[in-house]
């Protein structure tokens, strides 16, 4: 069996359309309700039909928990794939393609999915039960994945719904205060650290995100990442005119990983 995961508050307005990308590609269509106000379930039975499944989690502004949920519920409906469809998501398959007799084929245990531009690809499909799970209470990641067991699934792409300005802001407005909360709790983990800086960078905040970046690079991790935090806090030194501290960051940063030659070129521009 093939189930969709759909995590939803009061998404009345789309989620019909997210719904409807993949309903004729699985078995059932699992609703996630993290505590919505108006229709939006209305709205997903007069798409889904009797494919509609329902469960309850009550929001607890961790998008990793209600992932895992999701993935429990539809391994306990008797799902063998889950497929994670976000209401600002559409699932765009080929002509002809079909989604089971490809999962049948397949060995790996996660597949990608690839953007409508082929930009980048997110896992959006788990063979279940997940050896898997979710980590992070937002820009969540899977934790447990091992190399060689996730592929990209050619033949599907998804694309997002844009979001305007106002929508901008209040998500790096969450996620802020999400990290905020979650960077106290788990201080020794960069990543965290690197997502509440460039939460900051997109509200402006330059001062705050130099201050997380730096957090981020300290810590020691994953080189890339470290180098990366480095380049985004000379970054946010140049938006505020703190010239010789820029090139020190791109200093740093090259010290970390020296292939990373954006870190010179930022050093040469400041």
């Amino acid at each position: 069996m093939i189930v969709s995961t759909t995590l939803t508050g009061s998404n009345a307005d789309i989620i019909g359309d997210a719904l409807a990308s993949v309903a004729g590609q699985v078995d059932r269509c699992l609703v996630i309700d993290t505590g919505a106000r108006d229709d939006t379930l209305e709205a997903a039975r007069r798409v889904a039909g009797e494919k509609l499944l329902v469960r309850e989690f009550p929001w607890k502004n961790d998008f990793a928990a209600a992932r895992n949920f999701a993935l429990d519920a539809a391994a306990e409906a008797g799902a063998r794939w889950a497929v994670t469809v976000d209401t600002d998501e559409r699932l765009l398959f080929d002509a002809g393609f079909e989604l089971r007799a490809a999962l049948e084929t397949s060995s790996a245990g996660v597949l990608l999915v690839a953007q409508r531009d082929g930009s980048y690809a997110k896992e959006r499909i788990l063979r279940l039960p997940a050896t898997v799970r979710w980590v992070g209470p937002t820009h969540e990641h899977l934790k447990g994945l091992l190399s060689g067991d996730s592929a990209v699934l050619e033949g599907v792409r998804f694309d997002e719904l844009p979001k305007d300005a106002a929508a901008l802001r209040r998500k790096f407005e969450r996620d802020v205060a999400i990290l905020r909360k979650h960077t106290r709790q788990h201080a020794k983990e960069p990543r965290w650290h690197y997502y509440l800086g460039a939460s900051h960078h997109d509200l402006g905040q330059y001062a705050a995100a130099i201050d997380a970046f730096r957090a981020c690079a300290a810590l020691g991790g994953w080189a890339e990442e470290g180098a990366w935090a480095c380049y985004r806090a000379a970054d946010c030194c140049c938006a505020l005119q703190r010239w010789t501290e820029a090139i020190e960051f791109c200093a740093r940063g090259l010290a970390i990983r020296p292939a990373t030659a954006e870190l010179a070129w930022l050093a040469g521009f400041a």
